[in-house]
């Protein structure tokens, strides 16, 4: 299991890690996906799982009790891209790319019973003046998560 700051994604599809801080459930960047058919926005997550904090616009639901096996929502391997143009150059930077049993989201590619996930957030998408600089940012998420 990896995890970038708050984030945690699983990089093995079996239950052996006890995987404290595996998202399952996932709403932003335009996705919706459900934690054992729960909406972790509106609903109570599962038994075993809490809700992110949902101050970022980022809403998931972690687990917390490493003896819950994994549900179907379950996020293992990820991709995490920040796009960026300064004066129409762009420049893309790669802040996590990790495995899901040797397949990769960000490449298009899950493990049997997983499905591919891929979202940008559109909140940053109109062009901002820092300092006389043209700045348009977007973010895009790839991720595979359990069936």
């Amino acid at each position: 299991m990896v995890g970038n700051g708050n984030q945690c994604a699983k990089s093995e599809t079996d239950n052996a890690t006890p995987g404290i801080g595996t998202i399952c459930g996932y709403i932003n960047y335009g996705l919706k996906v459900l934690c054992n058919g729960r909406n972790p926005y509106s609903d109570a997550c599962p038994i075993g799982y809490k809700r992110s904090d949902t101050s970022s616009g980022v809403v998931f639901c972690y687990k917390t009790d490493p003896s819950i096996d994994d549900l179907p929502g379950t996020m293992c391997g990820r991709k995490l891209l920040y796009f960026m143009t300064v004066k129409n150059k762009p420049n893309y930077e790669i802040v996590t790319e990790l495995a899901c049993d040797g397949y990769y989201p960000g490449r298009g590619a899950c493990p049997p019973n997983y499905t591919l996930h891929h979202g940008r957030d559109y909140r940053n998408q109109n062009p901002r003046i820092c300092g006389g600089l043209f700045i348009d940012t977007l973010t895009e998420i790839w991720f595979c998560s359990k069936n």
